[in-house]
């Protein structure tokens, strides 16, 4: 009995113990919904926030030219991107107005797509959000929200979020003054909860579900 019980034991040193996988990341991909939405220092506060509750990598298209070539569609450009991605807790994916291929990546890969536009511009959907339709109907987990960028005037945002809300379906909606990190971190915050967030309701929860993330990202 002792021989087998040291057998055991022995076998327990000697041989390979199975680790469990590690989990996945929170992918966050950012969608500018004109060309005329710069995402560059967005995703870069962005990644800041994210970074204080985890690791963060920042994955763009500048970053992926110097190191592969762009087909996009090829299983080693899908690698590169799961190697960059491998032990991170978030992933902040920036997609390019001008890169179908590489937004469409982004997108199929996203946990939460972020929506951005800023407040004053057309709140109409733009030539890339259009385009992104398909993909997003046929990923239905998928978290679809609304980031609308101020430089910091805040009054009135209820009303001037309106029609931004009307043109589009999303989960939720934050307002984002571009000179106050703290709304970086709030934002980040938030979409770290994804797994707890409540789905929207069929009528009115869009609204209300907004206005809650509006108080807290300005709060």
């Amino acid at each position: 009995m002792d021989s087998l019980k040291n057998i055991t034991q022995l076998l327990h040193l000697v041989l390979p113990q199975s680790q469990p996988p590690a989990p996945e990341p929170i992918t966050v991909t950012l969608v500018a919904i004109s060309d005329e939405t710069h995402l560059a220092d967005f995703a870069a506060a962005l990644t800041e926030a994210f970074a204080k509750l985890g690791s963060t990598k920042r994955i763009h298209l500048p970053l992926f030219r110097q190191s592969q070539t762009c087909s996009f569609a090829a299983r080693d450009d899908q690698q590169w991107i799961d190697q960059q991605s491998r032990g991170r807790r978030f992933v902040v994916y920036q997609t390019h107005p001008q890169a179908q291929a590489w937004t469409e990546l982004g997108v199929q890969r996203a946990n939460v797509v972020l929506l951005v536009g800023r407040l004053g511009a057309n709140p109409a959907p733009g030539r890339v959000e259009r385009l992104l339709q398909h993909l997003l109907a046929e990923q239905p987990e998928t978290r679809v929200e609304l980031v609308l960028l101020s430089d910091g005037e805040t009054a009135g945002l209820e009303s001037a979020s309106g029609p931004w809300l009307t043109a589009r379906k999303v989960m939720a909606h934050h307002c984002i003054n571009l000179k106050r990190q703290q709304n970086f971190d709030r934002l980040a915050h938030s979409l770290s909860q994804r797994d707890s967030a409540a789905p929207p309701s069929a009528s009115g929860g869009n609204w209300n579900w907004a206005t809650d993330s509006l108080a807290r990202v300005y709060a």
